[in-house]
C-alpha cells in the first residue's frame, strides 16, 4: 500500500509509516527469519542510513533531495527483515529504480519542450516503489540470491 501511495503523492505518511515500525517488528516474532535484535538494529540503521543521505544533501546542496519517508520505510524492513536485509533492499531497490526511470525521464524530456521541461536533477522520483519491491524480492529469495551472487 505505502508504495502506490509514494508512487502517486511522492509522500509515504507517517501516519501509516510510525505506527508500522513497532507493529510489524511485534508481528515479525510470529516469522522465521532474523531474530529480535537484528531487526531492532535494522529498524534504527534503515531509518538512520537515510536520515544521514537527506541531512547530508540537506547541508550541502541546501535542498531536499532524499525525503524521511524512504527511511521510515527502510526501518519498515529492517523491522520485519533484520539488518542483514537493508544493504541487498537498498542496491536492488537503487538498480531497479535507476532500469525504470531513467528510460520514463527521457522519454518523458523529449515530450517536453525545452521551455517547459524540468532540469533533470530536479525532478523528483519515487524511491518507495522500488524499495517496496526490493524487500519483496528479499523475502521471497533474497538470502538465497545473496549467497548466489557472493558465491558461497
Amino acid at each position: 500500500m505505502l508504495a502506490f501511495i509514494d508512487l502517486a503523492t511522492k509522500l509515504l505518511p507517517d501516519v501509516i509509516t510510525l505506527p508500522a515500525i513497532p507493529i510489524l517488528y511485534l508481528a515479525a516474532f510470529g516469522a522465521q527469519g532474523a531474530d529480535w535484535k537484528e531487526r531492532l538494529i535494522g529498524a534504527a540503521a534503515g531509518y538512520l542510513f537515510f536520515r544521514l543521505i537527506a541531512d547530508f544533501y540537506y547541508y550541502v546542496l541546501k535542498r531536499e533531495g532524499l525525503g524521511l519517508g524512504d527511511g521510515k520505510l527502510l526501518a519498515v524492513v529492517g523491522a520485519v527483515l533484520g539488518w542483514r536485509a537493508l544493504p541487498f533492499v537498498v542496491f536492488v531497490g537503487a538498480v531497479t529504480g535507476a532500469l525504470v526511470s531513467l528510460p520514463v525521464v527521457v522519454w518523458k524530456r523529449r515530450r517536453q519542450p525545452d521551455a517547459e521541461a524540468e532540469p533533470l536533477r530536479r525532478m523528483q522520483i519515487p524511491f518507495g516503489p522500488f524499495l517496496a519491491l526490493a524487500a519483496l524480492v528479499y523475502l521471497f529469495g533474497g538470502p538465497e540470491l545473496v549467497q548466489l551472487w557472493l558465491g558461497s
